[in-house]
């Protein structure tokens, strides 16, 4: 050994586990060996420390399994391990191709040792990877394997304990903390609803929402343009030839994809003879923006390569099966975990339950032919049907539907399709940057080449009429009766008037929501700006009690002539409701007009203008409670509106003392 100047290799220590000899086939399986660094140096079994020097830990662990071994090895001979097993050499050939699928395996790893099939070693900080010792594998003795073949005969067999079981019975993957990746399942479509939905708590906040924006290629990019060049088959320079052909897609997804699949996609992606570049760019955004129910029946339809209507274990391992570079393997995890769960719910003999939907005279034979499959297979009861797989939560769409996009057009999919919202729906509030600037002589100059300067500093005297706490309520207010289909300008509308103000006035009444939007539009019915509607409501604040009873007089005169006729006075009437302060207070201009029409009156009576309406009702109790609205915070909304509420009766049998 000196002579052939040869160091001497490290002695491997192993640790063998005894397994009594049973008649069946029972694999013997041994720990995990530690490389020690001292070759002479032998161990008993149950005594192997592990090595903590610094050379051991450079060493790479290797797992022996093998039927006979002799755990004193010399340097010489550890060079060549024992041969495997026969019975095992399934087991190495079914892990090594269930490498190809890193998704897959890890899922079965993570499984395999909360079912203690697989026990993990714990070394130290800074130590080699992570192994793992193969234990009890009685539990794999249901699978039966005699031959190479024995690829076949588990795809072939319909038994509930294969490998397939094994492999796929996993939880859901745990995805890599990768930023560039948004789930779509926490995403929300931002949809503008109604303006009561607005958040005044976030006013000042600079947290960004994500909308799903429909997907737009940039016709520009040279990267699609490259992968349109590669499909049609022609060279850059030969314009005339740039076609794009249903077969020549065909031989392009070939090279990627599998012959059932393609025959799906082919399906999907309709080309009509020969189609130009924008032609080509416009089908694919068609496919790419359908509804998610649509892409959810075109994965379906992919996973399904025996066309049985179902995606069953078999479907699930034929895909595996398949050398497509880890195209959809998340897909297969959840699948998989889909069909646990529904073998898992009681009894294999449950019915889909019951929706009542409305049935089309116009159904297709395709959605007739869909109703007629049953939701439980007979001889598959973990078989997924259309709706079991619509139930499946992806992360954002199928890794499948992702990959074909990237293939196509070269995009990924959810960084195109998720986008902050445009700047019109994130801008900051006028009132915030009135706030700055009122603070920050500074941003004044930064802010004289804005085209709105007028309107700030206009806004800014406006808001300098009210207090501080007082201009945050009433902002607050015209943030809630916005009316969400102005985009550029912020006004309130009668819709959004209607919709909105019973929520802060206390009380749904929509004439009177009409009356005091009439009055905030003044006589031409303008939609209310931010600066009108804080000068309408600075003259009910700040206003003598003249001027706010001035305001309960217009919200009566519906015509705004100056004068209340007999009409309007009889539809206010009519719309408050009965037993209430507010009715009794209107009922005192309809006495006026009953007076007059059987003469109690010394002059007939035509029309009340305000000076009459001061002398009947000095205070209208209209005005309290537009107030006590305007002023009240939204998180104590909806309020209850006194005035507006039924009287309690006076109990008739109080015994009054004197």
């Amino acid at each position: 050994m000196e002579d052939l100047n040869l160091k001497k290799p490290p002695k491997i220590q192993v640790l063998n586990t005894e397994v009594p000899e049973i008649s069946q086939p029972v694999c013997k399986i041994r720990k995990l060996t530690d490389i020690a660094e001292d070759p002479l140096e032998v161990m008993d079994d149950d005594e192997i420390p592990y090595m903590t020097s610094r050379k051991s830990r450079l060493h790479n662990k290797t797992q022996l399994i093998g039927k006979h071994y002799n755990p004193l090895i010399s340097p010489r001979d550890s060079l060549t391990l024992p041969p495997i097993d026969k019975t095992l050499l399934f087991y190495q050939k079914f892990l090594l191709g269930l490498l190809k699928h890193p998704e897959i395996y890890r899922q079965f790893k993570e499984q395999a040792i909360k079912q203690d099939i697989l026990a993990k070693i714990n070394t130290p900080i800074n130590t080699c990877r992570m192994s793992f010792n193969l234990k009890e594998p009685n539990r794999l003795k249901n699978i039966e394997v005699h031959s190479v073949n024995a690829y076949k005969k588990l795809h072939e067999s319909d038994k509930k304990n294969n490998v397939l079981d094994m492999i796929l019975k996993t939880p859901q993957a745990k995805q890599d903390n990768d930023k560039s990746q948004i789930s779509l399942k926490s995403i929300k479509h931002s949809r503008r609803g109604s303006a009561s939905r607005a958040s005044s708590n976030s006013r000042r906040s600079s947290t960004r929402r994500i909308k799903i924006y429909k997907c737009q290629l940039d016709k520009t990019s040279k990267e699609l343009y490259e992968i349109f060049l590669k499909i049609s088959k022609t060279q850059e320079n030969s314009h005339r030839d740039q076609r794009v052909t249903s077969e020549a897609l065909k031989e392009w997804l070939l090279k990627r994809y599998p012959q059932e699949m393609v025959e799906v996609m082919a399906k999907a992606i309709v080309i009509e003879g020969n189609q130009n570049f924008d032609s080509w760019s416009s089908i694919i955004e068609k496919f790419i923006n359908s509804n998610d129910t649509k892409i959810l029946k075109f994965c379906f339809e992919l996973f399904d390569f025996n066309k049985d209507k179902y995606i069953c274990t078999h479907d699930a391992y034929y895909a595996i099966s398949l050398d497509c570079s880890n195209l959809y393997d998340q897909d297969i995890v959840r699948i998989r975990e889909s069909m646990v769960s529904k073998q898992s719910k009681k009894g294999h003999n449950q019915k889909m339950p019951k929706t009542h939907i409305r049935r089309h005279s116009t159904a297709s034979s395709g959605d007739e032919e869909a109703k007629r499959v049953p939701y439980i297979h007979p001889t598959k009861p973990e078989a997924l049907t259309v709706e079991d797989f619509l139930k499946i939560s992806f992360i954002g769409k199928p890794q499948i539907f992702q990959d074909i996009i990237s293939y196509l057009t070269g995009y990924n999919i959810n960084s195109s399709l998720l986008k902050p919202e445009s700047s019109c729906h994130t801008r900051r509030l006028s009132q915030d940057i009135v706030y700055d600037i009122r603070c920050q002589e500074e941003l004044k100059d930064s802010y004289k080449s804005d085209p709105r300067y007028q309107y700030y500093l206009d806004l800014d005297e406006m808001m300098h009429k009210f207090d501080l706490a007082e201009s945050e309520m009433v902002l607050e207010k015209f943030e809630m009766l916005k009316c969400p289909s102005f985009r550029k300008e912020k006004m309130i509308s009668l819709k959004s008037t209607i919709e909105v103000w019973p929520t802060i006035f206390g009380f749904k009444c929509d004439y009177v929501s009409k009356l005091f939007y009439g009055i905030l539009a003044g006589k031409n019915r303008t939609d209310i700006t931010k600066m009108s509607f804080l000068k309408k409501i600075n003259e009910i604040f700040k206003g003598s009690s003249v001027d706010q009873n001035k305001f309960a007089f217009d919200l009566y005169d519906r015509n705004m002539d100056g004068i209340l006729t007999c009409d309007e006075i009889n539809d206010m009437y009519e719309s408050l409701p009965q037993n209430t302060p507010i009715y009794d207070e209107c009922q005192i201009l309809v006495n006026e007009f009953l007076s007059s029409i059987f003469g109690k009156r010394h002059k007939p009576l035509d029309n009340i203008d305000f000076a009459l309406f001061s002398e009947l009702i000095p205070k209208s109790l209209f005005i309290d409670e537009f107030i006590g609205a305007l002023m009240t915070p939204k998180t104590e909304l909806p309020r209850k509106c006194i005035s507006f509420l039924e009287k309690i009766p006076e109990n008739p049998n109080k015994i009054i003392n004197i």
